[in-house]
């Protein structure tokens, strides 16, 4: 080193020196040490910057410098010293300066390429870059990777502030703040006098190919003082949606979700190792569960057993296993979310609601029922909310709510809310669903024998849906919803809501082939129906549950418990024991029962299932090898069903007509009838029918060596998985083999 870089380094090592030693004076004199972060609190300054000041790694002002002397407790003596090594310290050469200001890389990153992919190509389209979601999730951290790994097409240099938005622990940085140190960083020697001078000779500065990073904004305002110029890339995180960045100065918003399981996986592996996770694969799969894909929670158990080798994966996943200890495990992650709480009493009571609900996304229907606002006045409510990062919006207009956001809000519920808030609230969002399934039900199955919704509570108020269609998408959007809310009404002992959910799902279950789901409604259903004590309820519920499980001891038992009165009930009992029997042994027997339907449907002048109940003759017919009479039957239903419009029936009848002449040797017209059902059944959304269809024409098709077998059978194949009906799968699997 030459002599005079050796003075310059003297210079730099006195500055040092004398706040260390400055330091060391204030812990004698207050008993403890005084971290920098208090130091800067003190002075109302940076904590970024104070670090590189009494770090030596910045020359600070001489204001700077005085401040950090008062805030230590310095006299006028000592900010006269400062004053001096300040100006004697070395400063940049003027000139161009190319900052490299990014926070040290994280080594333990994994998962998010698709983000990180995400961030490179909105990049080259936009200058502007927000990345958003709840406290956690991993914002800063995936930023963090990806300006390091992308540092080189930045050659002008990279700036990083962190402006502390939701540290309740620091103050929120000022721009005034930030744009010094930024200026000095860019080797401004002598910086402008006023905060609007320098604010733009910070935008000239940056107006060449630079990275500027600003992590942790709490709101637009923040931000919009630090916008670079327009050469530069800016990239924001924030828990909050800054639409006022979006708006009006073009930010392109990117909405991190939880990761997956696999990524979860990867990082407990990066940080863990293999032999660890694999030695205890059960609870590292349990783990992953409890966390819900959350990073910091992720990050914050491997952390823990990182520190502590000898401890079990399996002891910790115990812990994480029981939602009233989850939390304290994860200590860290609780004070992050805590800084979130800065709602005023009603929206913390609206939050804690919504905690309560045992599921984790919404439609905003669903959750004005549940806050027991009207939907017009709910927006407000869950935009504030999703601004915090509390809430994600899906692209269907739902609102998600992370299971470990959902947990704190759970914990602190007991403060907020009063004794029947949470199940009175409950009460409400059941029995909307319940309303607005049943509403749906209607319009998917109007020729059904309708049951009277009784118990409800006056202020449910449905969601509009006017088309079968719009039923369809409502029950897809809240299946999830309507399982977990009729589990909560059976526990809640709301037995009445239980049996009749479990009704006003059933044609939408059965339509989509979710065969495990309609089972355990109609358990569900039929155990409400038996704490009732209501024989008529019982038999109904006995019903569904035969027809779902193709179980006849349900059949017998309806048959057993409907009065002889109830013509209506007997029919439906008998038409679905003769389904049940139609592919056994008893053939006969199921012909029998199918009869007797028939003859009770004409009695009660019901033409659409008279026609059901024709098809259904005209299949059992011909598997007794009475071809010409069966199609006859099936001819007469269709007839029936198109006269009616009545499409399920229309759809059923080709089905049965495609059967016919598939035994009568027709196979042309067997396999028009065949495209004919499936078209019809995937039009009006029934799935599940629209595969048995597929499956039949396939396997005809196979039999008669027509190249198009493989092709059909492959879509029924797909659907049977989707729909979870892996006995069904097999049987295609098989045929497919031969």
């Amino acid at each position: 080193m030459s002599r005079e870089g050796a003075e310059r380094a003297a210079r730099s090592s006195a500055l040092r020196d004398f706040f260390a030693e400055l330091r060391e004076v204030a812990r004698l004199q207050e008993g403890s040490a005084v971290s920098g972060r208090e130091i800067a609190k003190r002075a109302n300054l940076s904590p970024a910057h104070t670090h590189r000041v009494l770090s030596g790694e910045k020359v600070p002002s001489v204001e700077f410098a005085e401040a950090l002397v008062r805030a230590l407790g310095g006299s006028a003596l000592h900010r006269s010293r400062v004053k001096a090594l300040v100006e004697a310290a070395p400063r940049p050469e003027p000139g161009p300066v190319k900052p490299s200001d990014l926070p040290e890389e994280t080594r333990s990153f994994a998962g998010r390429l698709n983000y990180l992919e995400t961030i490179s190509m909105s990049s080259r389209t936009s200058s502007r870059l927000l990345i958003t979601g709840t406290g956690g999730i991993g914002k800063s951290w995936l930023v963090s990777r990806w300006s390091h790994h992308n540092a080189r097409r930045f050659s002008s240099g990279q700036l990083y502030a962190d402006l502390h938005g939701f540290d309740d622990a620091v103050r929120p940085t000022t721009p005034e703040e930030i744009i010094e140190e930024f200026l000095l960083a860019l080797g401004v020697t002598k910086l402008p006098e006023s905060h609007a001078r320098r604010t733009a000779l910070y935008r000239r500065l940056t107006n060449r190919k630079m990275l500027v990073v600003l992590d942790n904004a709490a709101d637009a305002k923040q931000v919009r003082a630090l916008l670079p110029g327009k050469a530069a890339t800016l990239l924001v995180t924030s828990r909050n949606d800054l639409t006022d960045l979006q708006v009006h100065h073009g930010a392109h918003r990117i909405v991190l979700d939880p990761m997956t399981d696999a990524e979860a996986l990867e990082l407990m592996t990066v940080r863990l190792g293999q032999d660890r996770i694999e030695r205890e694969p059960e609870a590292a799969t349990a783990i992953i569960a409890a966390c819900a894909g959350h990073p910091l929670a992720l990050s914050i158990v491997a952390s823990r057993l990182e520190t502590y080798p000898d401890w079990s994966l399996a002891s910790l996943a115990s812990d994480l296993g029981r939602e009233d200890r989850r939390l304290r495990v994860l200590d860290r992650l609780a004070i992050v979310l805590s800084w979130s709480d800065r709602f005023e009493p009603p929206m913390r009571r609206a939050i804690c609601l919504l905690s309560t609900a045992s599921v984790t996304e919404l439609g905003v229907d669903a959750v004005a029922a549940l806050l027991g606002l009207p939907a017009r006045g709910v927006d407000d409510c869950l935009h504030e909310f999703e601004g915090a990062g509390l809430l994600q919006r899906t692209a269907n207009s739902r609102y998600f709510m992370h299971p470990l956001v959902r947990l704190y809000w759970l914990h602190q519920a007991p403060e907020v809310l009063g004794a029947d808030d949470a199940q009175s609230a409950t009460r409400r969002l059941v029995d909307f669903l319940l309303h607005t399934a049943f509403d749906g039900e209607r319009l998917l199955s109007p020729q059904r024998p309708a049951i009277l919704l009784t118990g409800t509570t006056s202020e449910a108020e449905p969601a509009p849906l006017r088309t079968a269609a719009d039923a369809m998408r409502w029950f897809d959007a809240e299946n999830a919803t309507l399982s977990a809310m009729q589990q909560a009404a059976s526990e809640q002992g709301w037995d009445t809501a239980a049996w009749q959910l479990a009704w006003s799902m059933d044609d939408y279950l059965y339509r989509r082939g979710l065969a495990e789901p309609h089972r355990r409604a109609w358990r569900l259903g039929l155990e409400a129906a038996e704490r009732l004590d209501d024989p008529r309820i019982i038999a109904l519920a006995h019903l569904c549950l035969g027809r779902v499980t193709k179980e006849p001891l349900h059949l017998e038992q309806a048959l057993r418990l409907i009065p002889d009165d109830d013509l209506a009930s007997r029919a439906q009992a008998h038409r679905v024991m003769a389904l049940i029997l139609e592919h056994g042994p008893g053939t006969r027997r199921s012909l029998h029962h199918a009869v007797a339907a028939l003859r009770l449907f004409r009695v009660l002048e019901l033409p659409v299932w008279e026609a059901v109940q024709l098809n259904a003759i005209g299949e059992q017919v011909v598997a007794l090898g009475h071809a010409d009479t069966a199609r006859v039957f099936c001819r007469k239903a269709l007839r029936l069903h198109q006269r009616h419009e009545h499409l399920p029936g229309e759809a059923a009848t080709e089905d049965g007509l495609g059967t016919v002449e598939w035994h009568a040797g027709a196979i042309d017209a067997a396999q028009r009838h065949y495209q004919r059902a499936i078209e019809i059944y995937l039009k009006i959304g029934n799935e599940s029918s629209a595969a048995d269809s597929l499956g039949r024409l396939g396997e005809m098709l196979m039999e008669s060596g027509a190249a198009e077998a493989d092709s059909m059978l492959r879509r029924a194949l797909r659907l049977f998985r989707e729909q979870r009906r892996m006995g069904e799968a097999d049987r295609i699997r098989k045929l497919m083999r031969r």
